[in-house]
C-alpha cells in the first residue's frame, strides 16, 4: 500500500515540475522574440524602438512601434500601447550602424520637430523590405 501511495506522489510531482518548466520556456520565448511586421512597399513597419538621449545613454528597453513614412524624408512613429499615447512623433533617419547584432539592422533616428533633441534607435531584420526604405531616406 505504501509503494503505491509512493508512485502517486512522484507522478503528481514531475507533472507540476514539467508544467512549470513549459510555461517558463514559453515565457522565456515570447520576451525574446522581436515583433516585425512590414507592408508589401516597406513604408508602414512595426519594429523595436529604443529612445536614446544626445549622449547616447537609453531611456527605456526596448518597446513595440509602429512606424509609418510620411514623405521621403519624415517618419511618423506610435508606441503601441493600450494606455499611453506619448513618444509619438515625427522622426528622420540620421544613422545606421556599423557593426548591428547578427541578421539585424539598428538605425538612428532624429526628431524632426524643432527644438527637440530627442533619438531613438530602432532595430528590425536585415531582410525588412523596410531596410530598403530606410536606406533610401537615409541617403537623402
Amino acid at each position: 500500500m505504501r509503494m503505491r501511495h509512493t508512485r502517486v506522489v512522484m507522478t503528481d510531482a514531475l507533472w507540476i515540475v514539467g508544467f512549470v518548466a513549459v510555461v517558463a520556456g514559453l515565457y522565456y520565448a515570447a520576451f525574446r522574440v522581436d515583433p516585425h511586421w512590414v507592408s508589401k512597399d516597406g513604408r508602414r513597419f512595426v519594429c523595436h524602438g529604443q529612445l536614446v538621449d544626445h549622449h547616447g545613454n537609453t531611456l527605456h528597453t526596448w518597446r513595440e512601434y509602429r512606424f509609418e513614412v510620411i514623405d521621403h524624408q519624415r517618419i511618423f512613429a506610435r508606441r503601441r500601447s493600450r494606455w499611453t499615447r506619448r513618444n509619438e512623433g515625427v522622426w528622420r533617419v540620421t544613422a545606421k550602424s556599423e557593426n548591428p547584432p547578427k541578421k539585424r539592422e539598428v538605425y538612428l533616428l532624429t526628431s524632426a520637430e524643432s527644438g527637440n533633441m530627442d533619438q531613438m534607435a530602432i532595430r528590425l531584420p536585415a531582410s525588412s523590405r523596410a531596410v530598403e526604405v530606410l536606406e533610401a531616406m537615409r541617403a537623402t
